[in-house]
């Protein structure tokens, strides 16, 4: 990260926060759950999928308090940040009111005062470190005891709101900016199919919709249509792919060498220029029979047995007037009504083919419909390419505008405004009595759990004496000291309250960072 602004500092967020995970009863009960509303509210990552609001009151199922008491969920007060920790790691959402999660959460309760808004948009922008600190093999987890060294930039509780409140108004433009740029591309579609459908239809040219004959495929080709062929691996003549069919064209590129070795009459395998080639089956009946023209081809190829070869006699249709009508509504209907389907894959056959029929205009009108069609393809092929590039420029805006945020550049900073170093003492020191604290009765579980009574006040006594450095970090007071995270940062608060403490916090403005320093008596 960039220097901090002034008046700010930074300190690992579970120094002033308490880090709260969940639980899930189990599921095969289902005197564990409830309809939403009608229980303990409760959420897991699945309920955040798509989710867009800020805060969130409940998921798409509530406890019950029988559910409630055999899990590990805690009761989050209103105004908690929600972060999920693991598939996926970094939805964030606030709490509206009491709430419990999964243990896919780790949450956040802050300290009084502290604007919920600011933590929800600083973890959005801290979700790439929390990625990066998970661990896991099957899936990344972040673990509480991980979540709690998250590096937090904390600005004067005035400047909190003043960011809040511009990446409020920020990010709700820069989403609805987003919003749009997603609706393109069915636009688009919707276009590209109204071009085909009114070619089909004669519209497009102005020819009186309807005029045109309709006429049998198979009527107007120069020689019948036939079904390629398909052979082993070899260091013959090439042989295109399926994949070679790609936007109503024919990849040439996408072919192998094949060993013709036994095959007689290899001619009536190969492709030339004009030729539409179809595919003979696919698994969603949409794409069945979808084709694509033969372009630029200067060297013998032959197409496989999973197309069929469609050759016009150009004296009567053109080989790109059938590319464009041929994605119409109107014959995509004909080949889907004709499709069959065996062992799930949808196939056509030749006769299916033959049978489509087809609007025949003049030569000429063929000739303007598809100038026209081209052009208007064209067009939206240009507009594709600039959504395409705008897309990426907006999509780095949100986190562009959070990085500005949290290096101080959003709003304008009030000399006025306590700094965040004062805030951050009086918040450590205080936080176990003016955070909400998380309230609930824990059930019985299997083997040992450990609470703050495991934690012996005398033996972390003793391991802060043995410290070799009067000052120290929480993290290397953990290594003096096993047990559960949680547990051992409750007993350290206990002990910071006591009479005659033998820990005192500080903030150490170099490391712009919490420290704790021994009290030598």
């Amino acid at each position: 990260m960039s220097e901090l602004p002034i008046g700010w500092g930074e300190a690992p967020i579970g120094s002033f926060c308490r880090v709260v995970g969940g639980g899930t009863p189990p599921s095969k009960d289902p005197a564990n759950f409830c309809p939403p509303g009608k229980g303990i509210p409760w959420v897991t990552p699945a309920d955040l999928s798509g989710y867009r609001r800020q805060a969130i009151e409940r998921g798409a199922r509530d406890l019950t308090t029988v559910g409630f008491a055999a899990c590990g969920a805690t009761m989050l007060p209103a105004g908690a940040v929600l972060f999920s920790s693991r598939a996926p790691i970094g939805y964030v959402a606030v709490a509206a009111n009491e709430i419990s999660t999964n243990q896919g959460f780790k949450s956040f309760v802050l300290p009084q005062g502290f604007d919920s808004r600011y933590c929800y948009y600083q973890l959005k922008y801290l979700k790439p470190q929390a990625e990066m600190i998970a661990t896991g093999t099957t899936f990344k987890e972040l673990s509480g005891a991980a979540a709690a060294t998250l590096p937090f930039r904390v600005a004067p509780l005035n400047e909190q709101t003043r960011i809040a409140d511009q990446l409020d108004i920020l990010l709700a433009r820069i989403q609805a900016c987003n919003d749009r740029l997603d609706a393109i591309p069915a636009l688009l579609k919707r276009f590209q199919r109204a071009v085909l459908d009114a070619a089909a239809s004669g519209e497009l040219i102005e020819e009186e919709p309807g005029s045109a004959p309709l006429v049998k495929l198979g009527s107007v080709l120069a020689e019948p249509m036939r079904n390629g062929k398909s052979v082993r691996d070899g260091g013959g003549l090439p042989v295109l792919r399926l994949t070679a069919l790609k936007n109503s064209r024919i990849d040439l590129r996408e072919a192998k060498t094949g060993d013709w070795t036994d095959v007689r009459d290899v001619q009536r395998f190969l492709i030339r220029n004009g030729d539409y080639l179809v595919s003979r089956g696919n698994g969603s009946k949409e794409l069945v029979g979808r084709g694509g023209i033969v372009d630029g081809c200067d060297s013998d190829i032959a197409f496989p047995d999973t197309m069929i070869r469609i050759r016009p006699n150009v004296s009567r249709l053109l080989p790109d007037y059938l590319r464009f009508v041929w994605g119409a509504r109107a014959i995509r209907r004909q080949i889907e009504a004709a499709a069959k389907t065996t062992a799930g894959i949808w196939k056509v056959s030749q006769p299916d083919l033959e049978g489509v029929m087809i609007p025949l205009p003049s030569l000429e009108l063929q000739a303007a419909s598809t100038k026209r069609i081209q052009a208007l393809m064209d067009l939206a092929g240009h507009i594709e390419r600039r959504h395409a590039a705008s897309t990426r420029y907006a999509r780095r805006l949100t986190p562009l505008t959070l990085a500005k945020a949290f290096r101080g550049e959003l709003v304008p900073q009030d000399p006025t405004d306590e700094p965040a170093s004062a805030l951050l003492t009086k918040l450590i020191a205080t936080s176990s009595n003016t955070a909400a604290e998380p309230s609930r009765t824990r059930p019985k579980t299997r083997g040992k759990r450990p609470t703050m009574s495991n934690f012996d006040k005398d033996a972390i006594k003793a391991a802060i004496l043995r410290l070799k450095a009067d000052r120290f970090s929480f993290d290397e007071l953990r290594e003096q000291v096993s047990g559960d995270y949680e547990q051992l940062k409750a007993a350290l608060f206990e002990l910071l309250e006591e009479p005659s403490p033998v820990v005192r916090q500080v903030f150490d403005e170099k490391a712009k960072a919490m420290q704790l320093v021994r009290v030598r008596s």
